[in-house]
């Protein structure tokens, strides 16, 4: 076994199903998987029975495109975009995409609860959090 990747996972990450598309030995495999436990478990289920190997697998997660889409429909979005992809100089990427999905998760997608997040993920005091009824502009 090496750990070069024998097979390539691209996730296009949503609130409700999440579309995957894996390039291998095989060919390309589009798949879709619900955004809950049972969804997630048949990916995982799925995915090991890919490949010998599914260590071998290298996932992409499109969030950073999912919270640009929201963002740059306001004013300035561009540049809260441009400040969020920024975060990670200053803090491990898995900190900064997990504060970004859970500002998705949570239906609010702006600068403002990214950071939040990110800061209580840091701290260690990120708590379950309850839905956020965030105004519509």
């Amino acid at each position: 076994m090496t750990n070069e990747p024998t097979a390539f996972l691209g996730v296009d990450w949503a609130s409700a199903e999440h579309q995957v598309c894996l390039t291998g030995p095989a060919g390309p495999i589009q798949r879709a998987f619900l955004h809950d436990a049972t969804g997630l478990g048949a990916m995982v289920d799925w995915l090991c029975a890919q490949a010998d190997h599914p260590d071998q697998i290298a996932v992409a997660i499109e969030t950073f495109r999912h919270l640009q889409h929201h963002l740059l429909k306001r004013p300035g979005g561009d540049r809260e975009m441009v400040e969020i992809l920024a975060l990670v100089l200053r803090h491990d990427e898995g900190s900064v995409l997990r504060a970004v999905e859970m500002a998705l998760s949570a239906g609010v997608p702006t600068k403002t609860h990214v950071l939040n997040l990110l800061y209580r993920l840091v701290d260690g005091k990120a708590p379950p959090l309850p839905p956020v009824d965030a105004p519509t502009p």
